[in-house]
């Protein structure tokens, strides 16, 4: 909000109507991302803060909802002000209001003459859905953001079949579409209509495709490309860079399975095109085809990265080479935020410099689904071995090593330790603790010389089970508790590992949350911190969960089985 609008002195009970129903339009864009709040992660914040973590932002709609609920005034502004059509309008969100009379409530809200936007997935046959076709069919001129998913439960009825065929029709107000029929394909797709002079986003897959000769396409902001559950894309990667090539104000890019054609490296394509405007590229597909993309733009290394992707089941070694060298030429230009995970099982390696709901969002995501089957081919270990060499991350503080595969080249950990000068908490599995030991260099005497320390800066050592509670659903950062880390057992292996690191170099603080194990030898480790319960447990339930080593009460570190 301008600060013209608003003087730091004013009081909220102060503003006026119209300044009022300005804010409330402002909070109730449904486009505005609002899984992220905090700078903190849920499992760091549970250490030392006895505190609730904080709830996740209520949806624009619900926000909304809430605020008409604060006072008299502010319920007036938005349901008796001729005004506040224009906020309702904007609000219609099919994912946070499920029953449809909710819905329709807030379309009545919304008058006859302003702005529509309309979000949510939506089953086919329901109410809810039949009202989505209500709305488009007889408002379509009003509609301004649409982002809608249609999940088919049965055939679409030719009724609802011409239904669809209202994109075809002009839309002077359309700013952002995306209409899509979840895995079903509409018997005779329509493009959207030529004249959409607003339009700025646009999102496309089989129901809805691309056309690239559409005369809006050199205005997008963002455009999407999805081919999942469809046929092959109906033109090239050729064809695709010649219209990126004439599109100037795009700065996202999605290419979602999009079957483009995975050109050999000796066929001859255009030179890489220079997309250094693109703020963020998200792509998923097969290895081979993101590496006939990758290798065919030149992207800005400031450029947010979101890469996924696959090994087909036939011999591509030479693809997976090049899908390597390009991924490795990205990450070395790259500047990461101060925190990374990397995360590697013998199905999948995936990395990221982000998490979660938390601040800030991550500039690179990559991940790689591996074959079991695929003896000596791609795997894990080879994309570690990328990341370990060259990769600026001198500014990381705090690194998460998911291990879960054999790797016993400690030259590559050393290599890659050697660098990540910045470090104060490594979260990590026994393996990874163990690669740390050997890795350090060996001396005669009982402490390693500063200038050979490995992660000089290290303060907290977190120790994680080798793989994720719900390692196989979703996206890893989907979970939303600190307790996202199953329980771990450590034993005597572990506890010599830890004195002979300890001796080496003196870690303050061991965090064993989530473990358990009888660890009271570490009792010789004097000073040592040993945390193994959250501060809620230790200061609020009065919970032994912490000790520090040496001072006379070292039975306590004989963690128990939370299970037993």
């Amino acid at each position: 909000m301008p600060s013209s609008i608003i003087s730091p002195q004013t009081s909220v009970s102060a503003l006026s109507e119209d300044t009022l129903l300005r804010i409330f339009l402002f909070n109730a864009d449904m486009s505005i991302p609002r899984d992220r709040k905090r700078t903190v992660i849920p499992d760091d914040f549970c250490l030392d803060d006895i505190g609730h973590l904080p709830l996740p932002n209520p949806s624009a709609l619900m926000s909304t909802i809430n605020a008409s609920h604060v006072c008299r005034d502010w319920r007036r502004a938005l349901i008796s002000s001729p005004k506040s059509a224009s906020i309702w309008g904007r609000l219609l969100d099919f994912n946070t209001m499920h029953r449809p009379d909710f819905i329709e409530e807030i379309w009545n809200r919304a008058g006859n003459m302003s702005p529509l936007s309309i979000s949510g997935t939506v089953s086919y046959p329901s109410r809810a859905c039949q009202l989505v076709f209500k709305i488009l069919k007889g408002h379509w001129h009003r509609m301004e953001n649409i982002a809608v998913y249609v999940n088919p439960l049965a055939p679409i009825s030719p009724q609802d079949q011409w239904t669809w065929n209202t994109i075809s029709k002009p839309a002077p107000k359309l700013r952002t579409f995306t209409f899509s029929f979840m895995n079903q394909l509409t018997p005779f797709p329509v493009l959207l209509t030529d004249h959409a002079p607003a339009l700025r986003v646009f999102r496309s897959d089989p129901s809805a495709p691309l056309s690239l000769t559409a005369p809006w396409l050199s205005r997008l902001t963002h455009l999407g490309i999805c081919g999942a559950d469809g046929p092959p894309s109906s033109f090239g990667l050729p064809a695709l860079l010649g219209a990126l090539s004439h599109m100037p104000q795009l700065h996202t890019l999605e290419l979602l399975s999009t079957k483009i054609a995975s050109p050999r490296r000796s066929d001859d394509l255009p030179t890489a095109l220079r997309l250094h405007g693109l703020q963020k590229f998200i792509m998923h597909d097969r290895a081979d085809i993101c590496f006939a993309v990758l290798r065919q733009v030149d992207l800005h290394h400031t450029c947010v990265l979101v890469i996924s992707s696959s090994v087909p089941d036939m011999d591509w070694d030479d693809e997976f080479r090049g899908f390597h060298e390009c991924l490795e030429g990205y990450l070395k230009e790259r500047f990461y935020n101060d925190r990374i995970f990397i995360d590697l099982q013998p199905t999948y390696a995936f990395f990221t410099d982000g998490h979660g709901q938390s601040l800030p969002p991550p500039t690179t995501e990559i991940r790689v689904h591996y074959r079991y089957s695929h003896v000596g081919g791609p795997n894990a270990r080879t994309f570690f071995d990328m990341l370990a060499v060259g990769i600026k991350l001198n500014n990381v503080k705090d690194l998460e090593l998911r291990l879960n595969i054999y790797h016993n080249n400690d030259q590559t950990f050393r290599s890659f330790f050697a660098c990540l000068t910045s470090v104060r908490v490594l979260k990590t599995t026994v393996s990874g603790m163990q690669h740390l030991l050997r890795a350090s260099p060996s001396v005669s005497h009982s402490y390693i010389p500063n200038e050979l320390i490995l992660l000089p800066q290290l303060h907290r050592l977190r120790m994680i089970a080798h793989k994720d509670r719900e390692i196989e659903v979703g996206n890893l950062w989907s979970i939303f508790e600190a307790s996202r880390f199953p329980e771990t057992q450590l034993g005597p292996l572990f506890v010599n590992d830890f004195r002979r690191l300890f001796r080496l170099r003196r870690v303050p603080h061991l965090d064993v949350r989530n473990c358990f194990g009888d660890l009271t030898e570490l009792d010789s480790c004097t000073g040592l911190r040993v945390t193994w319960k959250d501060a809620r447990d230790r200061y609020s339930y009065g919970d032994i969960g912490e000790y520090i080593c040496g001072t006379g009460n070292g039975p306590l570190l004989d963690i128990p089985d939370p299970d037993n």
